[in-house]
């Protein structure tokens, strides 16, 4: 019975210190900050731990018929501001309006994203939203304007989506918010679309400017619930006594 004793006085011990442990003491809290001067470093959001791997973006378009490409001005990670919410982060753009025009034989491409890695090390993702400002895709051949959120691992994918396509003057609107495919994760590589805009042929596409918000749905242990679970193994701990103390 000893053992048995010993082994329930440290799981209860575990479950109550679970049950007391602070939101996240692997990192720093995330402040408002230049996006630029996160790269490569790890905050905190809540029970979410961030660290920022790096940004991406594209200005530029191709002709179909040369395969060559001409590039414009590419957004940097210093044109945003990054601000953490409640349960994610807000990418505020310091610069103006993004459009595109497509042409003859001409692709053309505007987007960026940050890229990173998030982990809640007390519970498990389960979905991922996103919000913005106003999206635009017009003309008589193909556009699309975007922004989105999605993180993944392995096969499983979180994703929130918000969207604008036209194809030969015919346009759809997508609304996608708190998709999970697959099953919830505890960590993952997440890619945050402030924009992204594409248009071929006589079609143009834009994005406003607005900030663009990130949101992550995810499941935590409740301090109720555990510090029941740790009342139920105090009880089993107290009936192995007694049954020490009947032997």
């Amino acid at each position: 019975m000893r053992r048995f004793h010993v082994a329930g006085v440290s799981v209860l011990a575990a479950f109550l210190a679970l049950a007391a442990a602070p939101t996240n003491a692997d990192a720093s809290a995330c402040t408002t900050t230049n996006l630029a001067s996160l790269m490569g470093t790890s905050c905190s959001i809540g029970s979410l731990q961030f660290s920022f791997a790096g940004f991406g973006s594209g200005n530029y378009s191709e002709n179909l018929q040369t395969s060559t490409y001409t590039y414009g001005t590419a957004t940097i990670a210093g044109d945003f501001t990054f601000t953490p919410g409640t349960d994610g982060f807000t990418l505020t753009f310091n610069g103006s309006p993004q459009s595109i025009s497509g042409g003859t034989n001409i692709e053309a491409w505007d987007f960026a994203y940050l890229e990173y890695t998030v982990t809640d090390p007390y519970g498990n993702i389960v979905g991922e939203s996103v919000a913005g400002g106003a999206l635009s895709a017009t003309g008589t051949n193909s556009s699309e304007a975007l922004y989105e959120g999605y993180t993944y691992n392995g096969s499983s994918l979180a994703d929130g989506l918000t969207e604008v396509q036209d194809s030969s003057g015919a346009i759809t609107n997508t609304n996608l918010q708190n998709q999970l495919s697959g099953t919830a994760f505890s960590s993952g590589t997440g890619y945050a679309y402030p924009f992204y805009l594409y248009a071929e042929g006589n079609a143009s596409a834009s994005w406003d400017g607005s900030a663009t918000t990130f949101t992550y749905l995810y499941t935590v242990p409740e301090p109720g619930t555990l510090l029941l679970l740790g009342m139920g193994l105090l009880g089993l701990v107290g009936v192995c006594r007694r049954n020490r103390q009947w032997t």
